[in-house]
Order: C-alpha cells, then sequence, then structure tokens
C-alpha cells in the first residue's frame, strides 16, 4: 500500500474515533472530533495530491478515496443530527439525501465498471465534500455567531451541502446516462 492509500485509509480508523467522542461527549469532544474531522479533510485533500506528486495514481486509489469519504461523512451525519440527545429533523433529512445520493451514484458506477466503463467525478462531488467537512466541524464546535431563527450556522452550511449532493447528484446522473444504454465494450463470458 502506497502512501496515498494510507492517506486515505486513515479516514476509517478516525471515523470511529470521531464516532465515540460525538457518541458519549466525554470533557473537551467538541475540540477533538473537530480536530479529527479537519484531519480527515486534510488527507482527503493530501491523498490526490501526494498521489500526483508521487506518480502513484491508480484506480484503486480513487476507488479508496471515493469510498473512505462515504464511509466517513454519511454516518458523521446521522450522529450530528442527534447531537446532545435530541434529533435534529433537518439534520436526519440531510443525512438521508446524502446518503442515497451515495449509494445510488455507487450503483451507477458499479454498473458502469461492469460494462467497462469509468464516469468520472465532477467538482460538484468535491464541492459537496468539502462543504460537508465544513459543516461538520461547524456542527460540532456549535458555532453560534450565525443563528438566525430557526436555523443556526451549522444547520445552515450542512443544509448547503445536502442541496449540493442532491445537485450534483442529478448532474452526475443525467451525465452517466449514456452508460444505461450502451452496449458493453467486454464480451460475455462463454
Amino acid at each position: 500500500m502506497n502512501l496515498p492509500n494510507l492517506l486515505a485509509g486513515l479516514r476509517v480508523p478516525l471515523l470511529f474515533v470521531v464516532a465515540y467522542f460525538m457518541m458519549y461527549e466525554p470533557a473537551g469532544w467538541r475540540a477533538v472530533s473537530a480536530t479529527l474531522i479537519i484531519l480527515a479533510g486534510v488527507t482527503d485533500i493530501a491523498d490526490g495530491i501526494v498521489a500526483r506528486k508521487l506518480n502513484q495514481v491508480s484506480d484503486f486509489g480513487a476507488y479508496l478515496d471515493l469510498t473512505v469519504d462515504k464511509v466517513f461523512i454519511c454516518p458523521l451525519l446521522f450522529l450530528a443530527a442527534f447531537l446532545g440527545g435530541e434529533m435534529d429533523a433537518l439534520l436526519v433529512w440531510v443525512a438521508i439525501v446524502v446518503t442515497m445520493r451515495e449509494f445510488l451514484l455507487m450503483g451507477i458506477r458499479t454498473y458502469a465498471a461492469s460494462r467497462s466503463m469509468v464516469i468520472p467525478a465532477f467538482p460538484l462531488g468535491k464541492l459537496k465534500t468539502i462543504t460537508l467537512f465544513t459543516g461538520l466541524v461547524t456542527v460540532v464546535l456549535d458555532v453560534g455567531f450565525v443563528d438566525w431563527e430557526p436555523l443556526n450556522l451549522g444547520q445552515i452550511v450542512l443544509l448547503l451541502g445536502g442541496v449540493i449532493a442532491l445537485v450534483s447528484g442529478i448532474d452526475y446522473v443525467v451525465r452517466a446516462k449514456k452508460v444505461f444504454g450502451a452496449e458493453p465494450t467486454v464480451p460475455p463470458p462463454e
């Protein structure tokens, strides 16, 4: 396993640590959780940069990066919706929309791969990821300098991330529609 893949894979154990702090809220949990979410975001940016710089870009690395982003973000969105023991209905809906988008796109990518086609990621997807990381940090830190009734800054940023997820998901489906009618490029097994 090369350095870029190790950086991407680091987000999986980070998820468990952040989840622990968000679920049990021990002393100092907000600072630790926010720091680890930021660290995960940095690894998300760094793995691609390092892969290109070291000429270690690979199909596996691209798959790993996309997968661990989803594995990291989706559970934390649900945990953010239940911080403090109370349900935040808006954040539950954001978590549902984002998770559904991720499963739908994973299915499309899998189908495309079965037909020896690759559907590249689009810039809106990266914007979605950055916005969701930022929103998670904002919710965890309970940043209060913007508090518009009935929404606070964390809810606003995660709602924006959810809207970007929805729009980028629709964009991806529209761009990928050519896969659904295309003939496979690999002959079927005999």
